[in-house]
C-alpha cells in the first residue's frame, strides 16, 4: 500500500495504492485525502516520527492539505 508505484511530478510525491508516499514537511510520510457532499478530509502519517495528523471538515471549501502542512510545520518547529 505504501510502496511508490507512480511518480506524481507535480507534487514531488509518488502514489502507492490509495496513498501518496514521499516527504512532507521534509519528513518521510504517507497521506490520503478526499471528500464527498460537503465534507473533506486529510490524513498524514509521518512514519519515522510516529506522528499522525487527521483533518476533518464539514466545509467543502476548507483547504485541508494546507492545514495539515501548517500543523506539520508547527509540530516540527519550522
Amino acid at each position: 500500500m505504501f510502496t511508490p508505484h507512480a511518480k506524481m511530478a507535480a507534487f514531488g510525491l509518488s502514489y502507492g495504492y490509495g496513498w501518496f508516499v514521499g516527504k512532507m514537511n521534509n519528513h518521510p510520510a504517507v497521506s490520503h485525502g478526499g471528500g464527498i457532499d460537503g465534507f473533506v478530509t486529510e490524513i498524514r502519517r509521518y512514519i519515522d516520527d510516529n506522528i499522525t495528523i487527521i483533518i476533518l471538515s464539514n466545509r467543502q471549501t476548507t483547504n485541508v492539505p494546507q492545514i495539515a502542512d501548517q500543523i506539520g510545520w508547527a509540530v516540527f518547529e519550522k
